[in-house]
């Protein structure tokens, strides 16, 4: 669990709170199932006091955090150690041993009962992975092609002639299903190759494409001459 937990911090890591904001961690009930198969409860005390509770028996220690390294010190049973911030929200608390690949995993007991921390944390990825997807990737063009079928072209926002790449998804008018394989015109005259639902090659209209380069030349002359003529 440890290995993998480690290995998918850096994609989560930007969406983590912060530990400098103790409202983020103190007083609330965090624990781990240790290698006994006991739960171990951790309690971060807002005077800097540490609770730790297995089976009902109760030991003390300290915790402090420290912002010119932005960790947390945490002494108990004998040993000082300093952990770095891994990820932290309302329900798992990951900290990175300091130097070290070593993760100290915690989870939120009211928010994980059953402690399942990497459980958790692996549907945070696939949850983040949705979010990204729905944000990036949406109809930005639509299109209709000679027989009369409209289609939709994906890709980011900012892409404005995203239509016209070699790699953009293209779908039918249900925004779901890939257009199938083959050679398609569209009703503009533009021809496109699609091979698993994804543009191969994109050429468009020679007659649109030459008219366009028309206006835009006598657009610039015309910006030429009145901008010499001042």
């Amino acid at each position: 669990m440890r290995g993998y937990i480690s290995s998918i911090l850096p994609r989560i890591q930007q969406h983590s709170k912060q530990l400098n904001d103790e409202a983020n961690f103190v007083e609330i009930p965090w624990g781990f199932i240790d290698d006994d198969g006991d739960k171990v409860t951790y309690i971060f005390r807002r005077n800097n006091e540490l609770l730790v509770s297995k089976k009902g028996e109760v030991a003390t220690g300290h915790w402090e955090y420290l912002p010119v390294v932005q960790s947390m010190l945490i002494e108990y049973n004998g040993a000082k150690r300093m952990y770095n911030q891994g990820f932290l929200d309302k329900a798992v608390m990951v900290l990175r041993k300091d130097g070290t690949e070593e993760v100290f995993a915690l989870g939120n007991i009211k928010a994980v009962p059953d402690l399942n921390i990497a459980g958790y944390l692996e549907k945070e990825v696939d949850s983040q992975k949705l979010s990204s997807a729905h944000k990036v990737k949406r109809p930005v063009f639509a299109g209709e092609l000679l027989e009369g079928e409209r289609i939709f072209f994906w890709g980011k926002k900012d892409e404005f002639h995203v239509y016209l790449s070699h790699g953009t998804e293209v779908t039918k008018s249900d925004k779901r299903t890939p257009l199938a394989n083959g050679e398609y015109k569209l009703k503009n005259g533009d021809l496109m190759v699609v091979k698993d639902g994804i543009i191969q090659s994109y050429r468009p209209n020679q007659k649109e494409l030459l008219a366009f380069v028309i206006i835009s030349s006598f657009v610039v002359i015309l910006l030429l001459i009145v901008i010499l003529s001042k």
